[in-house]
């Protein structure tokens, strides 16, 4: 009987962990998560230069792009080989790759402004978009592989008057290791210098990613994305929700009968 009340226990506390993750992951909204079965961006210059493309997602299969459109520069500070940016290449499926070659120094930069059809950023391109909705207050980025430690500047506009920005850290990502997920807090961007006021959350007209392949001058940087997303405040990784809760139930569940045989043992 005692195995068998912890059984139960324990399977209404995994139904229950499963639903609470299954609304956490029906909540998020897609900034890009970069799939599909088309090859969308690929960039690349032997040149100190910039170039650029841009992506429009007409109905892609798998695809979600906010606004619908995707611009992507690649800069090159440094003369030597060659760097190169792809999203959804070959084997690459599902990944947006930044990769320079040894000592190659340079920038990777998103930019998400609707289908304006220009690589001008336009800062209401998205025309309002409320990332607040849901209770949203958490930017996610999600990144697989990452061989040095590096900088990613987020900039957010609600116009060209109100824009807010937030520099994070991204570290060394193993290959094989699980996937390392930034979050950043709506409440953590810093009104940008010159800015007549900080980016309002619930009216966003555009969002860009500027990444520093420079690494102090070393250069080199093989850096992928895959999702790019907002949500609620972190949770825990349903596996390790999961391992909590059910190790809180087996001891509840153990103590409730320890109880009921202790009340038996003195009637």
């Amino acid at each position: 009987m005692r195995i068998q009340h912890i059984f139960n226990g324990l399977k209404s506390v995994c139904a229950f962990a499963l639903l609470l993750n299954a609304a956490a992951l029906a909540s998020a909204r897609t900034v890009d998560n970069f799939d599909g079965d088309v090859l969308q961006q690929q960039l690349e210059t032997t040149a100190m230069e910039s170039v650029t493309g841009s992506f429009f997602n007409a109905g892609t299969p798998g695809l979600t792009i906010v606004g619908d459109a995707r611009d992507a520069i690649l800069t090159q500070t440094s003369s030597s080989s060659s760097a190169r940016t792809t999203v959804n290449e070959g084997a690459m499926t599902g990944v947006y790759d930044l990769s320079f070659r040894t000592l190659v120094t340079g920038k990777g930069q998103l930019q998400y402004d609707g289908n304006d059809g220009s690589m001008d950023l336009d800062p209401e391109g998205l025309g309002g978009i409320n990332f607040k909705e849901d209770d949203h207050s958490t930017l996610y980025v999600h990144v697989p592989f990452n061989d040095h430690e590096t900088q990613m500047k987020i900039t957010v506009w609600t116009d060209a008057d109100n824009i807010s920005e937030f520099t994070a850290t991204i570290p060394v990502v193993a290959m094989g290791n699980p996937t390392h997920v930034e979050s950043v807090a709506f409440a953590d961007f810093m009104q940008q210098a010159g800015a007549s006021g900080p980016a309002d959350f619930s009216d966003v007209g555009a969002l860009q990613f500027d990444i520093d392949g420079d690494i102090g001058g070393m250069g080199g940087l093989d850096l992928w994305l895959d999702l790019i997303e907002t949500g609620a405040s972190a949770v825990p990784e349903p596996s390790s929700g999961v391992s909590l809760l059910l190790g809180g139930l087996v001891l509840v569940s153990c103590g409730s009968y320890r109880a009921r045989r202790k009340r038996a043992a003195l009637r």
